[in-house]
């Protein structure tokens, strides 16, 4: 579990969010991407070699590098990017806000789940369901944020899984950035 520590949301990409809160190592050093500091770890279904800053752009909070992130539009619907703390944490989500991955306004994500998962034999619990949601902005790099149901437990493992085509009919998932709070 959490150190008894409050993530609560102010805005979007504060420094208020857990990954912020790894990434400064408990708010006692100067900000760096979680995945870089080791406190968790990335992943993503395929890599879109022209526009993939890594996985480990998917955790960067409000000091972000500015890079494209989308995985690959061939590699079929379904695409997603996952963050599994390495810590021993786990939490019950109750907001959490994403960054668009485009440096333009196109290939918005608009249906997507977020899930938590507990283990990696684990299945993933729905967390968050968006069907042709348009709170993304049609600007690169908007950001949004979403208030999350509670009761449905501690996770140590998210992902974005997107489950429809992006605003442009594709099926690339671009997102470069994510905060839990």
């Amino acid at each position: 579990p959490c150190p008894a520590y409050k993530f609560t949301h102010v805005s979007d990409f504060d420094t208020n969010g857990y990954l912020h809160w790894v990434g400064t190592k408990g708010n006692t050093q100067a900000y760096q991407n979680p995945q870089r500091r080791g406190a968790v770890r990335t992943d993503a279904s395929s890599e879109d070699r022209n526009y993939f800053a890594g996985a480990h752009s998917f955790v960067q909070g409000k000091e972000w590098d500015g890079k494209q992130n989308r995985t690959k539009d061939n590699a079929g619907p379904n695409q997603w990017l996952s963050v599994a703390m390495l810590n021993g944490d786990a939490f019950e989500v109750n907001h959490y806000c994403l960054r668009h991955g485009n440096s333009n306004g196109w290939n918005r994500l608009r249906s997507w789940e977020l899930q938590g998962r507990e283990g990696d034999s684990a299945g993933w619990v729905t967390l968050c369901k968006h069907t042709n949601d348009q709170a993304l902005a049609d600007k690169g790099f908007a950001t949004a944020g979403w208030a999350v149901e509670g009761g449905k437990g501690s996770f140590s493992q998210f992902r974005v899984l997107q489950t429809g085509p992006n605003s442009d009919g594709n099926n690339h998932l671009m997102c470069a950035g994510l905060e839990l709070y």
